[in-house]
């Protein structure tokens, strides 16, 4: 313990005397070790963290799958009538955010909730129960028995004060009174996502969504003991019964979709973290790398002091102690920077990734992530240490102690540090590429038309109340005063509206039959269902192709008609003009007047076939309203919010803003991934270069005594540089040989993450290439510039 105390004292004062190296190393160790330590954590509290339910490992999460489509799941009858003697599930629940979200007046601005609708089993099955007061009990969601509500416990913070007393208080949601009866733990998320209330889905009007539409999403406990292949295979035949009793004209039903709740969670994510944990990783080995070739550099300045510790009679090993105590003791201190850096990134991570990524409000550091950035540390200081001081210690000593002081190390350790040189600049291209990728695919997705023309759009999104318009003569009456008020603001050209943003994702689909085909009497076909209103196509710019737009001539009393996309028209009739054809919804004909361009929805990634109804015949209620302005979008958003609330002051507006933001906000995750790869590009990009100016710095150093003579024997300036240049290109030429074949292998995991563009882009791939030689070039010109300033007289006399 004595001689380790003695290395550790020993090592403090070495690195004192050192600032700018130990600067550096601890600098490039803790951007290192930080970026992992705080990536490994955003990567362990969504896809390593258990849910934060009871046995989360036996949740499932289940669908009905129709005809080869997850039809919306179940319906409230599916849930009343599904067999409880298949054994499969100990308890199960219905979940959906599909239904309009409920509006909270009486305290303070109408505000819309974010709602979840579930049965009453809901927060049984979760195994999760209430902070004060109680959750919903199984039975509890029978049509006729009380409203009631759970909150959230930031809405009951916001809008209920605190105050324990809200138990049992009265909340007006959608002007019904509703009774209070818990308030959920603090920082408490469903699988639906974040919600501000819960309430049982026997509280949805039949006129808005009859008890037989499928709409719920299923999750599940499994039964103790069970597996979920046993459980799958129990379930599935449970299901093919449910459907052959309820649905008996889905005879095409494939029966269930059954799979772990943390799996359907995080399907969307997993790729993209891991595609950042691995940049995260090829940063950390470009910086070690870099810390080690630092460390050889300083060690073989040192030989000579080795040399003659060996001399006085220290072994090998001792000599190989002391070195690494002092690369221990330089990781220590870079991976503490690096946790607090990590550590202080988490509320930023938070707020990164709220929107894009699942479970993002549960990102922190905890104790695995702190053993995550010591495993990181200790690994940091064997890759950087453990390999110069067994390279610095090979030389013989009296070799050593013939050479001068500036002796230039062994060819061996040149050799190694060329090959950690090599090492970087292949890893940063690697990066570099990986990053181009994702910024050209980003880039494709922002040039992609959406089927529409966003330019001076402003969309409103708002829900008006079954309960207070309960009929549908009179939610129209509001609707048309709504939109006749936005139609005459100023600045207004035309206004529109459409029951969902196909943008958004969340479209109905229906299913309707082709009558001019012979085809089986069940056999159907799905598309997008959009109910518009007259002015919706014509306001958000859709390109008409053939025939007419919907007007205010279909109605309830006209023929029942619809406009067919042209991803549509392709694939239910391919070789003819689909205007003038039926399409049978329902038992009912309904003929196609025109044709339109593609809308696209889910992250303007998707086009599917979609057809337009006219909101009059479709009974559905449209919540997104889209203005057309002369000006700025956004300069029409308080006169449009004015508008409404002359209309019914009542009335929640969910959002208005204008629609090339809400475009942005869906490309939210591809632009957050792009960015951090192109940072931590940034970063290799950076380190490379500082490697490549290390390596040619010391190596300019180091052959001083032979430049000088050189020069002296008449050599010439540009022999100098030649040289110079000479040693920069052997280890940039392997470096980008190595780090394109590296990327044409590696960037094959981007598929599914890019748009448009192949994964082994060449273009992107020599980009990547040719920008990391190119900051090789200027690393290499202040060193060859050094070189042909050395004066041979000078340098001769110092040796």
């Amino acid at each position: 313990m004595s001689g380790v105390l003695q290395d550790l004292r020993y090592a403090v004062r070495s690195l004192r005397k050192s600032p700018g190296f130990t600067a550096v190393a601890i600098a490039t160790l803790a951007l290192g070790i930080g970026a992992n330590t705080a990536i490994f954590a955003v990567v362990h509290s969504i896809l390593l963290r258990p849910l934060p339910y009871f046995e989360p490992e036996r949740l499932v999460r289940f669908d009905l799958e129709v005809s080869g489509f997850a039809n919306g799941g179940l319906s409230p009858q599916d849930f009343e009538a599904w067999p409880r003697r298949d054994g499969a599930f100990q308890a199960f629940a219905g979940y959906s955010t599909l239904a309009s979200g409920v509006t909270l007046t009486g305290r303070g601005e109408a505000e819309l909730l974010r709602t979840t609708y579930v049965t009453g089993a809901f927060f049984e099955t979760l195994g999760v129960s209430a902070e004060i007061g109680r959750v919903f009990r199984t039975g509890e969601d029978r049509p006729g028995t009380d409203r009631v509500v759970v909150l959230s416990h930031s809405l009951w913070e916001q809008r209920f004060g605190a105050d324990p007393v809200a138990l049992g208080a009265p909340a007006v949601l959608n002007d019904q009174p509703f009774t209070v009866i818990g308030v959920m733990p603090a920082g408490f998320r469903d699988p639906a996502g974040g919600a501000d209330a819960w309430v049982l889905q026997s509280v949805v009007p039949e006129t808005s969504i009859p008890r037989q539409v499928a709409w719920l999403h299923g999750i599940a406990r499994l039964a103790p003991g069970l597996s979920l292949r046993d459980a799958r295979a129990r379930a599935q035949v449970a299901a093919l019964q449910l459907l052959r009793e309820s649905r008996p004209a889905e005879a095409r039903a494939s029966g269930l979709l059954l799979e772990p709740l943390r799996e359907f969670l995080v399907a969307g994510s997993r790729r993209a973290l891991f595609v950042l944990l691995g940049a995260v990783g090829l940063v950390f080995l470009i910086a070690c790398s870099n810390v080690a070739s630092l460390t050889l550099a300083r060690n073989t300045a040192r030989e000579k002091e080795f040399a003659l510790r060996t001399a006085l009679g220290a072994g090998r090993s001792r000599v190989v102690r002391q070195i690494l105590t002092e690369s221990l003791l330089l990781a220590l201190l870079g991976g503490a920077a690096g946790c607090l850096l990590a550590v202080w990134s988490d509320g930023l991570a938070r707020a990164l990734a709220h929107t894009e990524l699942p479970r993002a409000d549960e990102i922190g550091a905890d104790a695995a992530v702190l053993a995550f950035g010591a495993a990181a540390t200790a690994a940091s200081a064997l890759l950087f240490g453990l390999l110069p001081a067994l390279h610095t210690t090979r030389r013989g000593i009296a070799g050593l102690l013939r050479e001068g002081a500036a002796g230039s190390g062994s060819p061996y350790a040149r050799k190694f540090r060329l090959g950690l040189v090599v090492a970087q600049i292949a890893l940063a291209i690697v990066l570099l590429a990986a990053a181009g990728l994702l910024v050209r695919s980003l880039a494709g997705l922002r040039r992609l038309r959406p089927g529409l023309d966003p330019e001076r759009l402003l969309t409103v999104r708002l829900t008006i109340p079954a309960s207070r318009y309960p009929e549908r003569n009179q939610y129209l009456a509001l609707q048309d005063e709504i939109l006749d008020r936005l139609a005459r603001l100023p600045g207004v050209r035309s206004v529109g509206a459409i029951k969902s943003l196909p943008i958004r994702g969340s479209q109905e689909q229906v299913a309707f039959r082709l009558p001019e085909r012979p085809a089986a009497p069940r056999d159907e076909s799905f598309a997008d269902l959009c109910p518009v209103t007259p002015g919706y196509l014509s306001t958000v710019g859709m390109t008409l192709l053939a025939g007419r737009l919907l007007d205010s001539r279909d109605d309830a009393r006209t023929e029942p008609v619809t406009v067919a996309s042209r991803a549509a028209a392709r694939a239910f009739w391919p070789d003819e003009d689909p205007v003038g054809h039926a399409i049978e919804v329902a038992g009912a004909p309904v003929r196609v007047v025109g044709v339109v361009e593609n809308e696209r929805g889910g992250a303007i990634r998707q086009t599917r076939p979609a057809f337009y109804f006219p909101q009059a015949q479709a009974s559905r209620r449209v919540f997104s309203i889209l203005l057309r302005t002369a000006g700025e979008a956004q300069n029409a958003a308080a006169a449009a919010r004015a508008a409404i609330r002359e209309a019914d002051p009542t009335l929640a507006i969910a959002e208005i803003a204008p629609l090339e933001r809400v475009l942005e906000e869906t490309l939210g995750q591809p632009r957050l991934l792009a960015g951090l790869l192109l940072a931590f590009g940034a970063v290799a990009l950076g380190l490379a270069t500082v490697g490549v100016f290390g390596l040619l710095s010391y190596a300019v150093t180091s052959r001083r005594r032979e430049l000088a003579i050189r020069a002296a024997v008449g050599a010439r300036a540009s022999d100098l540089l030649r040289s110079v240049f000479g040693e920069s290109v052997r280890c940039v030429l392997p470096g980008v040989a190595l780090g394109t074949l590296g990327a044409l292998a590696s960037t094959r995991a981007l598929r599914g993450l890019l748009f448009e563009v192949p994964a082994t882009d060449p273009v992107t791939i020599a980009a990547a290439s040719l920008c990391l030689a190119l900051a090789a070039f200027l690393a290499t010109l202040l060193p060859a510039r050094r070189a042909t300033r050395i004066d041979p007289m000078d340098a001769l006399r110092r040796e």
